[in-house]
């Protein structure tokens, strides 16, 4: 059963929507000012030691690399869904449906980078998968701020700068050795929800399906963080960074499945509906 959601929003909402934006630049300059004054984080050391090593024929890290399977194919398929929905519905849904779509092929060439990284680390290879990682975080970003504020923040510019900052963060970090960029994008989306902004009004999916989300990706990056206290947890059944791609895999999923239930998909079919229920209800009415 789909959710009803509305597009447009009142002068209330849009006066909220207005004072949480302009809140939501100063926080965010703010945060990124302090991250800029706390040092540099040095590329190099951020090449990451792997806790699993163990390999399956020729295949090293075999484990962490075939985790990556999951985020693929779920990331793929959620794509190739938003894709479909494009062509069909009216401008503004097929906008929300594109934008969905770029930051599914974000996670999806994430994914296929971050095993070749863990097949073989490298720092050239880690700057790719992060570059990945950072254009589908600000493409998340733009689409959670869409839905609250501007349908506008969809459109094909602001969808272009947003995949491109993941590349341009990655340039900026080979030039400087310096991730501190590369890190602030990342997380982004996961800022927002302190900031309060998933409180606004939604014209696409609910604030609990986005705690839920990046719920699971916080936790993603926890069990990275603790890669090796979860392999000897675990008593070498498996790693931090091979359950962080499981993790995402499910936030993955978890916002595929949200976001392609929701009404404003299919408004026209919704539309249909409602006009043959009222052509029903005439009917019976002149009938009678």
């Amino acid at each position: 059963m789909q959710r009803p959601h509305t597009f447009p929003l009142d002068d209330a909402d849009r006066l909220t929507a207005l004072a949480a934006r302009g809140l939501l630049a100063a926080t965010l300059l703010a945060g990124l000012i302090g991250l800029l004054a706390n040092g540099p984080i040095e590329v190099g050391h951020a090449v990451l030691q792997q806790a699993d090593t163990r390999a399956l024929g020729a295949l090293p890290n075999a484990v962490n690399v075939l985790s990556h399977l999951p985020l693929l194919i779920v990331a793929a398929l959620a794509c190739r869904a938003c894709l479909d929905l494009t062509r069909r519905g009216p401008r503004r849904a097929s906008l929300w449906a594109r934008g969905w779509a770029l930051f599914f092929a974000c996670v999806a060439l994430g994914a296929l980078g971050g095993a070749a990284f863990h097949a073989q680390p490298g720092v050239a290879r880690l700057l790719v998968v992060d570059a990945a990682i950072g254009s589908a975080s600000a493409v998340l970003a733009l689409l959670f701020l869409a839905e609250r504020i501007n349908f506008g923040l969809l459109r094909g510019h602001w969808l272009v700068l947003a995949a491109a900052a993941g590349p341009v963060a990655a340039l900026v970090a080979a030039a400087s050795d310096d991730l501190r960029v590369l890190v602030a994008l990342e997380f982004l989306p996961i800022v927002l929800v302190p900031l309060g902004v998933w409180r606004l009004p939604s014209r696409g999916m609910p604030g609990r399906d986005w705690i839920v989300a990046f719920a699971i990706c916080v936790g993603a990056h926890v069990a990275a963080w603790a890669d090796l206290p979860l392999w000897h947890l675990s008593r070498g059944a498996i790693g931090g960074l091979a359950l962080s791609h499981l993790m995402l895999a499910l936030c993955v999923a978890w916002l595929a499945r949200c976001a392609l239930a929701i009404a404003p998909l299919q408004p026209a079919a919704a539309g249909s509906g409602a006009a043959a229920s009222n052509r029903a209800s005439t009917s019976l009415t002149t009938s009678g």
